[in-house]
């Protein structure tokens, strides 16, 4: 008899099929209901190893054992009768035990190689979110403290490499929400969510926490912790790196030491910072001198307490937005200054002194410290955004946008990052993904870039979208940017009396008693009248009121006029002279910036310059000069849609220009 008739015959088979099924059941229902008991994480260690340990054991006793009427006895072949075809028949039982077994691999198969739900990409296994913990305080004013510990155990997971975690700002929309683990995760594209509740009494503090597999809800960890409030930061790196063991991480001993690390030893000084803190997430000025208060009491109870240096700098930073004071901006500069010179390889040290560049316009140390500050915390949003910023100005676009993706992926509401990552592909010319990151902007900021998606309708020539894009604009106060905005888009599709009618409500703006109205409106309607003026053919009207809009400046951030005037002057009218016929002005003009690149507020005019310079060639006959034009245009966008009006005009342009 051969080896797999004897197995079945002992009916080793089926004792390990039952064995499979019922110890995948066992540890499955563990997982769920141990937790509830408030079990440590070794019980269910324990009892996943005895499982696996009594699955051999099991095909042990099945070869050794038999069932029989007369019970368990030793297998002994002498003594067996032999079997007939007819004893090898299927039983219903072993269907049960193959569905079983289906079943149990179908769902493994599922759980490990499966995408999400959602659509998109399956998140890293090593991926987690940090939900509010629940403040179970007696006092509510201790709500400052729960956010703080939330805050500080997110920091200390960010400083773990290979782990992606979700940042403060985004999981502080999730604060007292009813969505479910699994839409929560699926969400911010996580596989895995911390949740957890602080209780503080006097001295003491309580901190449990569990570790939820978003695709299973299962309990991958959970601890509660009793201790003393002296004790609250080496209770933040245990639970780091617990969920980091459980996740799978590997620390190295640097970065083991460097969750170990103590900001201070006063508790009141942290108190104070944690309060501070707070204060400065609201972004508005009172709070922000509140925090900077705040922030000073904790220095002069802990003058070596390199976060609050750090809190201080940002929060004068911040406020200097506001307030221009030198005092204010010596400040800032020294508290960042005293921060690194306390811990320069804190995260928090190095972006505090990047964004004190970055508010004074030197790019280039602003880069140096956000690259320090990803080096100590590669989940750093911010540094991620203001890292884009930079390669942007140096028209490092692609670059740029791959900041942008891993700001977004740490910060899916950073709202800069969401609006700026669609300028930078239209940029590109890549108006497909363009739109599809702009509709994922408009549903997290329903009001927030009406802007940009006017642009958008303007590269494909949807005036009446564009208009009701700009709608978002007006808050229904005399807005010279949506006046303008709308007033060109009436322009340029020929309609030339409802632009008539926008430049009159300009005009009424301009005995307005606020003085930004008043500047913006006398940009918008000397750029609407040099747009009707080369309408009718009256270029020397339209140069002279383009001179006036350029001499005012940049004065308003969302209308259309001061880009068009101010930093694309010459192509604006080598554009007039374009739609007019007049190839030698229009080739003029669009020669005349040879230096617009990637890096001008041009949203993707750098390239489109060649375009036109080479459809004013060709009107001039200068067939050769028009040929370098256009494969010129569509070497800078070999990566935009290949559907796009001038990239197909320019093709067909190229190839009829070649042909004999």
């Amino acid at each position: 008899m051969g080896l797999i008739a004897e197995l079945k015959r002992r009916n080793v088979f089926r004792v390990a099929a039952t064995y499979a099924v019922v110890g995948w059941i066992l540890v499955e229902v563990s997982s769920v209901v141990m937790p509830t008991f408030d079990a440590p994480e070794w019980v269910m260690k324990v009892f996943t190893f005895l499982v696996l340990l009594g699955f051999p054991l099991a095909v042990i006793f099945a070869w050794a054992f038999e069932m029989t009427p007369e019970g368990i006895v030793l297998d002994k072949k002498a003594k067996k009768k032999k079997k007939t075809a007819g004893s090898h028949r299927i039983r219903p039982l072993d269907y049960v035990l193959i569905a079983g077994v289906v079943i149990v691999g179908g769902y493994v198969l599922y759980k490990n190689f499966m995408p999400g739900d959602g659509g998109g990409p399956a998140p890293a296994e090593a991926s987690v979110a940090v939900l509010p913990f629940e403040n179970l305080s007696a006092n509510p004013d201790d709500e400052f403290f729960s956010d703080g510990i939330t805050e500080d155990i997110i920091t200390h997971l960010s400083k773990i490499p290979g782990l992606a975690v979700i940042s403060r700002t985004t999981m502080m929309r999730y604060k007292e929400s009813e969505k479910s683990i699994k839409e929560i995760g699926q969400e911010l594209n996580v596989a895995s969510i911390l949740e957890g509740s602080v209780r503080r009494a006097g001295d003491r503090v309580r901190i449990t926490g569990q570790l939820i597999d978003v695709n299973t809800d299962q309990h991958l960890w959970a601890e509660k912790y009793d201790r003393d409030l002296s004790d609250i930061f080496a209770l933040q790196d245990e639970v780091a790196m617990a969920i980091a063991g459980a996740l799978r991480v590997q620390l190295t001993d640097e970065v083991g030491e460097r969750l170990q690390e103590v900001p201070t030893e006063n508790l009141a000084a942290y108190e104070l910072y944690l309060k501070g803190r707070e204060l400065s997430y609201r972004y508005e000025a009172e709070p922000t001198r509140q925090a900077i208060v705040l922030f000073k009491k904790a220095i002069e109870l802990d003058p070596e307490y390199a976060l609050a240096w750090a809190g201080l700098s940002m929060a004068q930073v911040r406020l200097r937005s506001s307030e221009s004071d030198r005092e204010l901006r010596q400040d800032s500069w020294s508290a960042a200054r005293r921060a690194l010179e306390l811990d320069p390889d804190l995260p928090e040290s190095h972006f505090a002194m990047g964004f004190w560049y970055e508010r004074d316009n030197n790019f280039r140390l602003m880069e140096r410290h956000m690259l320090k500050t990803l080096e100590g915390n590669s989940n750093h949003a911010h540094a991620h955004d203001s890292l884009a910023d930079i390669y942007m100005t140096q028209g490092r676009i692609e670059d740029a946008l791959e900041e942008f993706d891993l700001a977004l992926a740490a910060n899916p509401y950073l709202i800069p990052a969401l609006g700026n990552s669609v300028v930078a592909l239209l940029k590109l010319g890549r108006y497909r993904d363009a739109r599809d990151a702009l509709a994922i902007a408009l549903e997290r900021y329903p009001d927030q870039y009406g802007f940009i998606e006017a642009l958008l309708a303007e590269w494909v020539g949807d005036f009446e979208a564009e208009r009701e894009a700009l709608l978002a604009i007006d808050d229904g106060e005399p807005n010279p940017g949506y006046l303008t905005g709308v007033g060109a888009s009436f322009a340029r599709e020929g309609k030339t009396e409802e632009a008539r009618e926008s430049l009159k409500q300009l005009d009424g703006l301009l005995n307005t008693d606020d003085e930004g109205q008043r500047a913006g409106a006398r940009q918008g309607a000397s750029y609407l009248r040099s747009r009707l003026a080369a309408a009718d053919g009256d270029m020397e009207k339209a140069v002279e009121h383009l001179n006036d809009c350029r001499d005012l400046g940049y004065d308003f951030g969302w209308g259309l006029a001061a880009p068009r005037c101010v930093f694309l002057y010459e192509i604006t009218l080598g554009l007039m002279y374009l739609g007019l016929g007049d190839y030698a002005n229009a080739v003029h003009w669009l020669e005349q910036d040879n230096s617009l690149s990637a890096r001008d507020f041009d949203f993707g005019w750098w390239a489109l310059k060649h375009y036109w310079l080479a459809r004013a060639w060709e009107g001039l006959g200068e067939t050769g000069k028009a040929h370098r034009s256009y494969a010129t245009f569509l070497e800078m966008w070999d990566t935009a849609d290949d559907d796009l009006s001038q990239i197909v005009d320019a093709r067909e342009r190229l190839v009829a220009l070649t042909a004999p």
